[in-house]
């Protein structure tokens, strides 16, 4: 299956600060199949590179599709923002964690029985 990712950048000016935030966008023949995003705040420079959105049409799913947006969010974060470690927001009981966690994503750093943030070293 061959896939083209197509990247976006946002800035975006927020009470907490400036935010820079990337989208990639997974086209097979002018249909989006999947997509993942990347967001930072440049002001902060303590917080690594926020994760978010992944997700693939179910019709195109257990192709690998994920996976590499999730390469292409994790290069984003080292090339655009020089990250060292990146996280994203999960439910702690997801299916999601689990996929998360077989992708080198752990530590929790919050308490809450229900959501969890997770981090990865790059």
């Amino acid at each position: 299956m061959k896939i083209k990712i197509l990247e976006f950048k946002e800035e975006h000016d927020f009470d907490e600060g400036r935010m820079v935030e990337y989208l990639f966008i997974a086209v097979q023949r002018d249909r989006i199949i999947g997509k993942g995003g990347i967001y930072k705040y440049i002001d902060d420079n303590n917080s690594p590179p926020v994760l978010h959105g992944l997700y693939v049409n179910k019709k195109f799913r257990n192709k690998g599709i994920a996976i590499h947006l999730q390469y292409v969010r994790e290069d984003a974060a080292k090339n655009y923002f020089n990250a060292k470690k990146v996280c994203l927001w999960v439910d702690k009981n997801s299916w999601m964690r689990k996929w998360y966690e077989r992708r080198g994503y752990g530590e929790p750093k919050d308490k809450s029985p229900t959501e969890t943030w997770l981090y990865k070293n790059l």
